[in-house]
């Protein structure tokens, strides 16, 4: 079992990253562009910071995928899966406290990053670190999309199949975090044939918008795309 164990370790996040690769790799697309492309329109910081963010795009892509595929071992070959945490905050605050000051210096102070102006967006479980990033945090984010959120995280550790739906059941019913809120627009979208994905992004849609402050399609949106599996 142990042999087998590790032969799954070592092959399932390969195969996951083969599949997944172009999807998964923002860099890549950007990449492929340059080729058609003999000059650069995105300015002087941006020149700069495209291998930073690649990189940080690659490093977290690799390790999602690999977390990913380490549960799917535990949970389907050697029993009971192992309790893999997310880490949203450490990486929040890192955003905030390392990331922001380094880019006003960059930029002297030329981007715009106070909280009307600051957003987050992210797709698949960075909907999800985007809503959780809105909603936790809505002193720095007045802007946030969450694209086909993945609000199903984190799995049940008793059936190891149903979602615990954490962001929905916890993070929303915090009554601290309905207090004092700052004024925010929130996007949250799904294509209609996601399933479980689809019903949980419009049941959070609703329950923000019922929450004081909220008002659905004034400064809370839900979109579903008819007939998409992704949005």
């Amino acid at each position: 079992m142990g042999g087998q164990c590790l032969t799954e370790i070592q092959s399932a996040p390969r195969f996951d990253l083969e599949i997944r690769i172009v999807a998964k790799y923002p860099e890549i697309n950007m990449k492929f562009a340059a080729f058609f492309s003999f000059q650069w329109n995105l300015g002087e910081f941006m020149c700069k910071a495209v291998y930073y963010i690649q990189n940080v795009s690659a490093i977290c892509s690799v390790s999602t995928l690999t977390a990913m595929s380490l549960e799917r071992l535990m949970k389907g070959k050697c029993g009971k899966r192992v309790n893999i945490e997310g880490s949203g905050d450490r990486l929040l605050n890192f955003l905030i406290n390392r990331v922001y000051p380094k880019v006003r210096e960059l930029t002297n102070d030329r981007i715009l990053i106070d909280q009307p102006n600051t957003g987050v967006m992210g797709y698949s479980l960075g909907g999800l670190m985007s809503c959780y990033a809105a909603w936790t945090r809505s002193s720095i984010f007045g802007l946030a999309a969450c694209q086909s959120p993945s609000l199903w995280w984190p799995l049940n550790n008793t059936t190891l199949t149903d979602g615990d739906f954490y962001f929905i059941n916890h993070t929303l019913r915090n009554q601290s975090l309905q207090q004092s809120r700052f004024p925010q627009k929130i996007l949250l979208d799904a294509g209609s044939e996601e399933n479980k994905l689809t019903q949980s992004t419009v049941e959070a849609a609703i329950k923000i918008s019922k929450i004081p402050g909220f008002t659905m399609n004034r400064n809370v949106w839900i979109n579903i795309y008819p007939g998409s599996s992704l949005n």
